[in-house]
């Protein structure tokens, strides 16, 4: 896709309107497939390219709105990717804002943690399912009211190989675990505690302790400073 290959030099000045056509469009289809596109897309920008591109173009079209789609669209969904290259990039993408946006350790504490939970989540629990089957008529209504594309059906209903964008990242978990990692050696006495404090958000403070605790030792990295 264009923001996978290109810089976002590239294509910047387009990203503004790109987002307002997108959230305009989730206004009026608050569909399941609409959101996880929308995440997928998201996290292929931000895993690629860094935070920055897809933060302040998004907040370019009203303060806060990055951190809105974040909590209200992003969070909600993320649980509903299932494909594990998809899951991938969404790992890929939410490691680098923990890490990258100062926010999600200050004042967007609460967000970061939350993401530190979903990363958990898409490997350890089997994530929500909402698998609809749709009758002839209600399909022929979403074709109405989303269009008919020849790109989805093919993706839809075949078994085509999909691209992974992040063929390079071997395992999702140890890209997350490292970067955390790496993040502590430099900012020593933050990692440990936050860490702590999302496990402890979770369903299940055990689970997501242990969870970590078993992606650290198999990433070989050592104890978070």
């Amino acid at each position: 896709s264009l923001v996978e290959f290109l810089p976002p030099e590239n294509y910047a000045q387009h990203l503004k309107t790109v987002f307002q056509i997108i959230f305009t469009k989730l206004q009026s289809n608050k569909s399941s497939n609409f959101a996880k596109s929308l995440i997928i897309f998201l996290s292929v920008l931000i895993g690629k390219h860094g935070p920055p591109p897809a933060v302040q173009s998004i907040e370019s079209l009203g303060p806060g709105l990055f951190w809105q789609i974040v909590e209200q669209v992003w969070i909600p969904t993320i649980l509903k990717i299932k494909k594990p290259m998809d899951k991938k990039a969404c790992t890929v993408a939410m490691t680098r804002l923990i890490t990258e946006v100062p926010e999600m350790l200050n004042q967007k504490r609460n967000c970061g943690m939350q993401l530190v939970v979903a990363v958990i989540s898409l490997y350890e629990t089997g994530g929500i399912d909402d698998t609809v089957t749709l009758s002839p008529e209600e399909q022929l209504s979403t074709l109405a009211e989303t269009g008919y594309s020849s790109g989805y059906s093919k993706l839809a209903y075949s078994e085509t190989q999909i691209r992974d964008s992040f063929a390079d990242v071997e395992d999702g978990r140890l890209y997350f675990v490292r970067h955390i990692y790496q993040y502590s050696v430099s900012n020593k006495g933050v990692m440990p505690g936050f860490i702590e404090d999302a496990c402890k958000s979770s369903p299940d403070a055990s689970l997501y302790q242990a969870a970590f605790r078993k992606y650290l030792v198999n990433s070989k990295v050592g104890e978070l400073h």
